[in-house]
């Protein structure tokens, strides 16, 4: 309403007031919401009474995933992962930022993509031009212009 927003229970009473620029609906509990400072929104979380857990501090900030645990955030022009108290699991310094799937993360960096493990660590290095998530331990990525397969421990099977 009048270009804010708030948020409304199922009788459609106010429950949040109407003072956000942009916010998303509530998923696991959080909803991200911005407000505009200075030259750009800034985004943050808050919980179902309206209480800023997260400060808006972020570029862009997207719902909670992975069992409702962590959060995809940009800062600077980088991803990273926090957790539901706004603790880096993964730092913003990634171009792109997957949230996980079967127990990794497909990242960016500098052109190159590789993969995270559960716990924020590089478990495959960013080696490859393309990459897509695993599918029953198998991924498929592009390397040098040919397409091929690895498996979560990086062995390599190329296409002929």
């Amino acid at each position: 309403m009048n270009e804010k927003y708030g948020f409304i229970n199922q009788k459609g009473d106010l429950v949040i007031p109407l003072k956000f620029d942009y916010a998303r609906g509530f998923k696991n509990g959080y909803a991200e919401v911005s407000m505009f400072e200075g030259t750009s929104d800034k985004y943050g979380y808050i919980d179902q009474k309206g209480k800023q857990i997260i400060p808006l501090i972020y570029d862009d900030a997207h719902s909670f995933h992975f069992d409702g645990k962590f959060a995809r955030v940009k800062s600077n022009d980088r991803w990273g992962i926090i957790d539901r108290k706004g603790n880096q699991l993964v730092s913003c310094i990634y171009d792109e930022l997957d949230y996980f799937h079967n127990g990794f993360a497909k990242f960016k960096k500098d052109n190159k993509c590789g993969y995270l493990d559960k716990t924020g660590k590089v478990a495959l290095a960013a080696i490859y031009d393309e990459v897509e998530p695993f599918i029953e331990g198998i991924a498929q990525v592009k390397l040098n212009g040919q397409y091929g397969y690895i498996n979560k421990r990086g062995e390599q099977y190329w296409e002929d």
